[in-house]
């Protein structure tokens, strides 16, 4: 397979395209590189790459590419000469197929053809910047005129002569005076005459008042005015309906359309908002596209003010992710959006429990708020169960999915890293060497002071014995009796 080279970039400004079917030049290229693969007739045209307002030209011939002003003068008619006969080999590969709508085409896509866009590359030839019209071009410098005869391509005068070719000059009809003798009956005959052609001459005027006439429409963004291209129109007139594509400058053509037809027009184009709109034949200013937005604002459920920094991520049906941070606003805007589709909404914020919602886009207002839920701190204070002062190095384990684990400071608190939702159950176990091993079932949240029961410590308990007495007084004994090993949590006194 050959390899594309590079012969020259071609700016747009000042041009206008003379192709504004589907696909437009690219698609026209294309199908001549088809049709003429084998004989490889199609590399007359340059390949067209469209490049950030410009066209790249390419070609597959290999060799030394020359410009047509740098040849000599000899071989400049000789290029003119080739030029001419590759334009009629390639009309007449099309015609054979039967391809006669190309072949207008073809025709159509050189007008405008300048000498400066020949080149040269070895003893074949190549042509850029086909395809395009300007008003400022020096038609002096023309190769190819537009309007040809059905048979051979007509390459200018200038050209023909220069090549030898005889130029035929029509020489104007002889003008033949006759005499006639009118009588009453042909006078007769010459009122109706005069009467349709009158008639014909009204008719004429209609036709050219109300004629066929095609109407061109062009389709930009609403904020940018640049060309959206692949939008579908769809035109309605009385008697019947037509669909179109606008091409890479967002252009459609229709066709056989008359003045003063009132026309319904309908336009969809991905990620923007359809558009309706009425007209009569056959002037449209451009249609302008709003881009399709789906707005979010992220709020506090607490403080109702806006929340930044929130991460919101949508997911289409076919699975296509976004996601973006929100703003001081607590604004976020997603673009790129297909109009009503539904889409998954997630939203995360450090500290704020997660959403995962379902919207459909896009909303009437546009802006669709989020409440982010703020998540609570637990905070725990033990406390000594009998006199209720604050328990310092215990060890309180919050048992959660993930459990955490910390150690109460002097003031018997502990706070923990993971936050919960309001209602959420939780368990806490508390532990210390001289305090017996507690454990809690909680509902969040709220500060919770917890008391837990200490150890005996003055008397030696055996712990098989369910009682014992200890000497409180000359007259009062007490007895204890024992839950846990070591751990005092009935007194029962015994007046002696």
């Amino acid at each position: 397979m050959s390899q594309s080279r590079f012969i020259k970039s071609k700016a747009l400004t000042d041009y206008r395209p003379v192709l504004t079917g589907p696909g437009g030049i690219t698609q026209f290229y294309a199908q001549l590189k088809k049709i003429f693969a084998e004989n490889g007739e199609y590399q007359l045209l340059a390949e067209p790459i469209y490049s950030s307002g410009k066209i790249d030209w390419y070609t597959t011939l290999s060799g030394t590419i020359q410009e047509f002003s740098a040849l000599s003068d000899d071989k400049q008619q000789l290029v003119k000469k080739q030029f001419s006969e590759r334009v009629s080999d390639l009309l007449e590969g099309l015609r054979k197929q039967n391809l006669d709508q190309l072949a207008g085409n073809l025709r159509i896509a050189l007008e405008g053809t300048t000498v400066d866009n020949i080149y040269r590359v070895d003893d074949k030839i190549v042509l850029i910047h086909w395809g395009f019209l300007s008003d400022k071009m020096d038609y002096q410098k023309a190769v190819f005129k537009h309007h040809i005869n059905q048979d051979t391509p007509e390459v200018l005068t200038e050209l023909n002569q220069e090549n030898g070719v005889e130029k035929i000059h029509e020489e104007p009809p002889q003008t033949l005076t006759t005499k006639k003798v009118i009588s009453s009956s042909g006078k007769k005959r010459l009122w109706i005459l005069l009467a349709l052609l009158l008639l014909l001459l009204l008719f004429v005027i209609w036709w050219v008042l109300r004629g066929p006439s095609t109407l061109s429409i062009q389709v930009v963004d609403s904020l940018t005015k640049t060309p959206i291209e692949g939008a579908d129109v769809l035109l309605e007139t009385d008697n019947e309906s037509n669909i179109g594509v606008t091409d890479q400058f967002g252009n459609v053509l229709f066709e056989g359309l008359f003045k003063q037809d009132f026309l319904k027009l309908e336009i969809n184009a991905k990620y923007y908002q359809p558009s309706k709109l009425d007209s009569i034949c056959c002037k449209i200013n451009p249609v302008e596209l709003k881009q399709i937005t789906l707005t979010f604002q992220i709020f506090d459920k607490k403080t109702q003010k806006s929340l930044e920094g929130a991460q919101i991520e949508i997911t289409s049906q076919e699975g296509t992710k976004q996601k973006l941070l929100s703003d001081r606003d607590g604004i976020g805007v997603f673009r790129n959006v297909l109009y009503e589709e539904k889409y998954q909404v997630q939203g995360n914020a450090e500290n704020y429990m997660g959403i995962n919602e379902s919207i459909q886009c896009c909303t009437p207002q546009n802006v669709v708020p989020l409440i982010m839920e703020p998540l609570n701190e637990v905070k725990i204070q033990v406390l000594n169960s009998v006199n209720n002062e604050p328990v310092s190095n215990a060890k309180v384990t919050m048992k959660t999915s993930d459990s955490e684990q910390g150690t109460t400071n002097s003031k018997g608190y502990v706070s923990f890293k993971k936050r919960l939702p309001t209602n959420e159950k939780f368990k806490v176990e508390i532990l210390h060497p001289n305090y017996d091993n507690e454990e809690f079932n909680l509902t969040c949240c709220e500060n919770f002071k917890l008391p837990i029961a200490r150890f005996c410590e003055s008397t030696q308990i055996d712990s098989k014995n369910e009682y014992f007495s200890v000497n409180g007084g000359t007259q009062n004994y007490y007895e204890f009796k024992l839950i846990k090993p070591r751990c005092l949590t009935k007194l029962k006194i015994i007046e002696s």
